[in-house]
């Protein structure tokens, strides 16, 4: 995998949708799509054609190691904290970017960023 320098702005509340807008031009990269097929469960694409149907509602704790599996297997995030939810059922998360040294893992760079992921009704 190519390695790419990160180059973060200070942590803010954002959407995912607007990650890639708002981040523009660095070479920051979200590898998990995450949006909702109902009320209770999300679809996770982790960018490389393969997802995953999760559950939500009691899974907190489920989420964030989906989130952190997504994350150790690019190399590229890391879920801190815990996962919050709220009555509009919008969730955050704070996610550590972290870069790979190709097999060495060592950590370039890294920060922390809050990740706020807001459910859309179609």
């Amino acid at each position: 995998m190519k390695d790419d320098g990160f180059v973060l702005k200070p942590a803010k509340n954002i959407t995912l949708r607007e990650i890639n807008e708002d981040l523009k031009g660095q070479s920051v990269r979200v590898i998990a799509k995450i949006f909702p097929i109902t009320n209770n469960s999300w679809f996770i694409d982790d960018g490389n054609g393969k997802s995953t149907k999760l559950l939500i509602n009691d899974e907190k704790i489920k989420l964030k190691k989906k989130l952190n599996f997504l994350a150790k297997k690019n190399s590229l995030i890391r879920v801190v904290g815990n996962v919050k939810f709220n009555d509009e059922g919008d969730f955050s998360l704070k996610v550590k970017y972290i870069q790979d040294l190709s097999e060495l893992n060592l950590i370039l760079y890294q920060k922390v960023i809050k990740i706020r992921i807001r459910l859309n009704s179609s």
